[in-house]
């Protein structure tokens, strides 16, 4: 016996060629109607009755302007390494890929329009779409399973993951390097299949992220002397302080903290945009330049696994440096402060288990190597 949606049971035996080819034409029109915001199909697969079906919503933004990671970040390998790696170690659920963009507020209302179609949510921060609303779509009271991108989405993570918290909805998060761990969460939905509640899956999250979070064990403190400075230097030390001036590069931000902190230390900031820096560039001497680099490199530790063969790199890094300090013999500061989006950084971990990482104000080379194993990643 089958049931269909209008509830009415008909037998298989006595169902006629034209009944099949209605019955088969309805179900052709409900595919057909499927609604496509950004629909990601690479490497997923197509799920089954037998499977939870499970909406995976990777909230993302455009890579032409000061993100998190880093200019450039490439979603598109990102998005695929996420797909790859819940297909082949998920098999027991069906993970249901789109892309939404922070671009356009009402993606989230579209997705959450599908709501009745799926059983869960796996939602991916993969950059800093502060628009991305994630409050939202981890309001559906269906199993949530909220997913940082280490260094990419962490900053939209750390300002939402209370309040979505604080709601009560069967929601947990992983925020890890390894994506063994997001694995091992995301794993917890086939337990749908066994009548377990959202409650029970969040719960279930929630003890394969601390099932898999390192413990400390060694809690006794290190002695750690801090010698008391003479009451004069404290007054040297402070009389510094008023006469530092701080260059800020970058977005307008932090007035209240900036004022503060003039009232409190005397410390002053200097707002400068990013156009006022890069025009500083063209003011630095190349050869000065390439001969600081030279020295930098040749005293610098060596990483190994980590050489940069293009030695250009380690350059422009010296003279965007170099370029800094000019801005700040122009306005008179003596430390410098950068918006982070600006600066580049990469944590990869190896399948073999080595982390690899490195941080820098350069353009990033487009794969690295392990040093354990040799594998080439793709860092771009």
């Amino acid at each position: 016996m089958t049931k269909i949606k209008s509830n009415q049971t008909i037998n298989s035996s006595c169902m006629n060629r034209r009944s099949f080819i209605r019955t088969c034409s309805s179900c052709a029109a409900c595919t057909a109607a499927w609604p496509v915001l950004s629909s990601v199909s690479a490497g997923a697969e197509k799920p089954t009755s037998a499977k939870p079906r499970i909406r995976l919503v990777f909230c993302e933004t455009t890579n032409d302007k000061p993100i998190w990671p880093n200019i450039g970040y490439n979603f598109d390998a990102r998005r695929k390494q996420v797909i790859d790696v819940l297909t082949q170690y998920c098999p027991k659920v069906a993970f249901l890929p789109i892309r939404v963009m922070d671009n356009n507020p009402k993606h989230a209302d579209e997705v959450l329009k599908e709501d009745g179609e799926v059983d869960g949510y796996v939602l991916c921060i993969q950059g800093l779409g502060w628009s991305n609303d994630i409050v939202k779509l981890c309001a559906t009271g269906k199993p949530t399973l909220l997913v940082d991108n280490l260094f990419g989405g962490s900053g939209l993570f750390l300002i939402r993951i209370a309040q979505i918290m604080k709601a009560g909805k069967p929601v947990d998060w992983v925020s890890s390097s390894n994506d063994q761990d997001l694995v091992a969460s995301a794993r917890q939905f086939a337990g749908l299949t066994k009548g377990k509640s959202g409650a029970e899956i969040a719960a279930s999250f929630r003890a394969a992220r601390r099932e898999r979070t390192p413990v400390t064990k060694d809690w006794v403190c290190k002695d750690d002397p801090i010698p008391l400075a003479p009451l004069a230097d404290m007054d040297k030390a402070l009389g510094q302080l008023k006469r530092t001036r701080i260059l800020v590069v970058g977005r307008h931000y932090g007035d209240a903290f900036h004022k503060a902190a003039r009232d409190v230390t005397g410390v002053t900031f200097v707002q400068i945009p990013y156009e006022e820096l890069d025009g500083a560039y063209d003011q630095v001497d190349q050869k000065v330049a390439k001969a600081f680099a030279e020295r930098w490199i040749d005293g610098a530790e060596k990483v190994k696994g980590l050489e940069v063969e293009d030695q250009d790199l380690e350059l422009r890094d010296v003279a965007i440096d170099m370029k800094v300090k000019n801005a700040g013999e122009v306005t008179g500061a003596s430390f410098k402060q950068t918006n982070k989006p600006a600066l580049s950084s990469y944590m990869i971990i190896c399948e073999c288990g080595e982390k690899i990482g490195r941080a820098f104000t350069g353009t990033p080379p487009s794969t690295i190597k392990c040093p354990q194993c040799g594998r080439e990643h793709n860092v771009r």
